[in-house]
């Protein structure tokens, strides 16, 4: 019980790691849709970031521009030199409208007298004043002269993968009526995937666990789809591997896998009549065997023609299977070829055999058994050929078997072969006549022939083969 127990769970590990077709497709599409997700968050991101960044510093220019006094002219270089606590309440609202996804991490503008003249920075300083400073980064000013030309410039990894990084967003600012040049600058820390996880860990979870679940159920329901009709032709494909080469691919399939359902199609009815002819060739080259052997002695010229017309008969009264029945006419048309070895002077002695000259006789099942024993195609009639003259009594050869033991198309064989005998004649005796026959079958059913298959071949078939002349 406990090896059982091991065997089933090594087996389940198994089945695990190496997935059926539709197992292994459910979890590609579950990969697949998890990874869809990741992507359109990237690109989500990536599309968000520039629109919403934008936007951001055009609410920061407004903001700052409302807080100059009332008029015309150059309304922000007003500011310069005057302490605003207001100011604290626009770099609140800037660190606000990022506080999810981004961080506030630089928040400039710059002012350019006249074409030609130093760039500054106004800033704030701790006392809340705004003031100006000289800009002698040479980098710096040559992105604010590049500004004033494109008037917008957004600097960010061509590709985001998830991770931080930061994002640096310029704008011309300045408006008719302006003495002086003003470029707004922001620069933004965009969040990584890992941080933005933590900061809504359950939000993500939900989302990821109803994508999750979406893309499983998609991937089940598409895999069976899909895989259901290649599953169909690999069932298939496994019985005809098995023998079974009646089977056909059926499939509604009208793509690859409808043209593979034709062209296997197409190949096992070559491999159908490939072996059909190598059978008959096979089959006409024993039965041309099996007339050499029936024609060594007078007495059995056609012995084993006639022992095949009365099978058959009795398989149709006995309403066998096709298969079951063409097995039949092989077994009876071969059931005596082991008789080659048997020499003509026995097949054609007068009297009554010798001891040693029965037992060589009795050696053709066994013989014929072994001359077909290389030919995979006739494995199941080579039974039948080997206990033909066995008894239901258990009295025969050549193993002595009983009853139910002895395969059913032996005693089949059995009762064909030896009312062949008795009806024509032989050596050492003329053939018997009808009543003969009869009584013969009826002493003998229970002992040589099988109680039922004698009932109905004494019932069904011999005032028939009579009437036939047989």
């Amino acid at each position: 019980m406990n090896n059982k127990r091991v065997s089933s769970f090594i087996a389940g590990l198994l089945t695990f790691w190496k997935p059926s077709l539709g197992r292994r497709m459910t979890i590609a599409f579950t990969v697949f849709g998890l990874l869809i997700g990741y992507l359109t968050f990237i690109t989500l991101t990536m599309t968000f970031t520039r629109d919403f960044v934008s936007f951001s510093g055009r609410i920061m220019e407004e903001r700052l521009r409302a807080m100059t006094p009332p008029g015309g002219g150059d309304r922000l270089m007003s500011l310069v030199n005057v302490q605003r606590e207001d100011i604290q309440d626009t770099i609140r609202v800037a660190k606000n409208l990022f506080l999810r996804l981004y961080t506030l991490s630089r928040f400039n503008l710059y002012v350019q007298g006249g074409a030609g003249e130093k760039w500054r920075e106004i800033y704030v300083d701790t006392d809340n004043v705004f003031r100006t400073r000289d800009v002698d980064d040479s980098g710096l000013v040559s992105e604010l002269q590049r500004c004033l030309y494109t008037k917008t410039i957004l600097k960010a990894h061509d590709v985001f993968w998830g991770r931080q990084d930061t994002i640096t967003f310029m704008s011309d600012i300045t408006r008719p009526g302006d003495r002086h040049r003003y470029v707004l600058n922001l620069q933004v820390n965009r969040l990584g995937i890992v941080t933005l996880f933590n900061r809504n860990v359950y939000k993500i979870m939900a989302f990821g666990l109803l994508l999750l679940l979406v893309s499983h159920l998609l991937g089940h329901f598409f895999s069976a789809f899909l895989a259901r009709p290649i599953i169909s032709l690999s069932r298939e494909a496994e019985a005809m591997a098995a023998g079974d080469f009646d089977r056909v691919f059926h499939t509604r399939e009208k793509n690859e896998i409808g043209a593979l359902a034709e062209a296997l199609n197409s190949l096992v009815a070559r491999v159908r009549t490939d072996i059909r002819e190598r059978e008959e060739l096979l089959l006409g080259t024993l039965l041309a065997l099996t007339r050499s052997v029936d024609a060594k002695s007078h007495w059995t010229a056609g012995h084993s023609e006639r022992v095949t017309d009365y099978a058959a008969q009795l398989a149709v009264a006995l309403h066998m299977d096709e298969k079951t029945s063409k097995e039949l006419k092989i077994a009876a048309v071969l059931h005596d070829i082991g008789k080659i070895a048997v020499p003509g002077r026995i097949l054609d002695k007068e009297g009554c055999l010798s001891e040693e000259e029965y037992d060589l006789a009795k050696q053709h099942p066994q013989t014929g058994a072994d001359i077909i024993a290389d030919i995979p195609a006739y494995e199941g009639v080579r039974p039948a050929i080997l206990y033909h003259h066995e008894h239901w009594d258990g009295g025969g050869y050549p193993e002595g078997l009983k009853g139910e033991n002895i395969p059913f198309m032996a005693r089949i064989l059995t009762i064909a072969d030896v009312y062949d005998a008795l009806r024509e004649d032989r050596p050492y005796r003329k053939g018997l006549g009808q009543n003969e026959i009869l009584a013969y079958f009826e002493a003998e059913t229970g002992k040589i022939f099988d109680p039922e298959l004698a009932d109905v071949f004494i019932r069904s078939m011999l005032s028939k083969l009579w009437e036939d002349g047989q």
